[in-house]
């Protein structure tokens, strides 16, 4: 068996499937940019805590990393993104990804951080 091919059996098991959003600027009348988030996709996806101890910090950013996420090879994902996991509706968590961190024939990893919603 390929590590493609494990990658796919573990992700088959422990993933879950999650939409990407991605922030694209729209302009108004006057010209000025709004963000709006737009879905990009769906994929399966392996969402992992990183342990306490093994918190990163971003070089030239001081920003706390608290999440690894797996995806398939080939998943369009950016710095940026959040991933939003099956079921999600608006107040709940989510994750946004800080940094791409290997892209494998196997799988892409990403760093992200836990963004708490603002529902009730």
């Amino acid at each position: 068996m390929s590590v493609a091919q494990d990658t796919v059996s573990i992700l088959a098991v422990w993933g879950q499937t999650v939409t990407i959003m991605r922030k694209t600027p729209t302009f108004s009348d006057s010209g000025a940019p709004t963000p709006v988030w737009a879905s990009v996709g769906t994929a399966t996806a392996d969402i992992q805590p990183i342990d306490g101890s093994e918190k990163r910090i971003e070089l030239g950013e001081r920003v706390l990393t608290t999440h690894e996420i797996y995806f398939p090879n080939g998943t369009d994902i950016r710095g940026g993104d959040r991933v939003q996991p099956a079921g999600w509706a608006a107040g709940d968590d989510e994750y946004e990804v800080r940094a791409l961190i290997a892209e494998t024939p196997s799988h892409v990893r990403v760093n992200a951080t836990l963004v708490r919603g603002h529902g009730g």
